[in-house]
């Protein structure tokens, strides 16, 4: 999953801006726990590929986590609003719900932000990719 997820970010970051390749591409990544080990697992492997994306070109990672139950939640959305102001090239996002985000998404799509969301949909507004994870799969790997 993670190798995918590499190769829509390396391909969204090269396609998000007509500006010069010089300009630095901004991408904001936002997780949803810190307390679950397969997302965190998840977070630092997408980390790892953005050094190797990083030592290609000129990007930044600003990384968020939003905690878990409904405080998570309302982080998130807060967390989602805050990036799409700072005008990121691009959202790479484990939703913490959803149905909540979907109006940060609209306000994404709307700022012609890519949204990359992982492991989870979120529904209304359009994703320019969907990843998701063999969660039965990984269950019996780990016995």
């Amino acid at each position: 999953m993670i190798f995918t997820l590499f190769r829509v970010l390396l391909f969204l970051c090269l396609i998000s801006s007509v500006d010069t390749f010089s300009a630095t591409k901004k991408i904001a990544a936002l997780y949803w726990s810190s307390n679950i080990e397969g997302q965190v697992a998840m977070s630092k492997g997408l980390e790892e590929k953005f050094k190797l994306l990083n030592s290609m070109g000129d990007y930044s990672l600003s990384t968020y986590v939003a905690g878990d139950g409904t405080k998570g939640i309302r982080n998130q959305i807060e967390q989602m609003k805050k990036v799409i102001s700072e005008k990121v090239d691009l959202i790479i996002i484990q939703p913490t719900d959803n149905a909540a985000l979907s109006p940060s998404l609209v306000l994404a799509n709307k700022a012609k932000i890519p949204v990359i969301a992982y492991d989870q949909y979120i529904v209304g507004g359009d994703l320019s990719s969907f990843i998701t994870s063999n969660n039965y799969q990984a269950g019996y790997l780990n016995g």
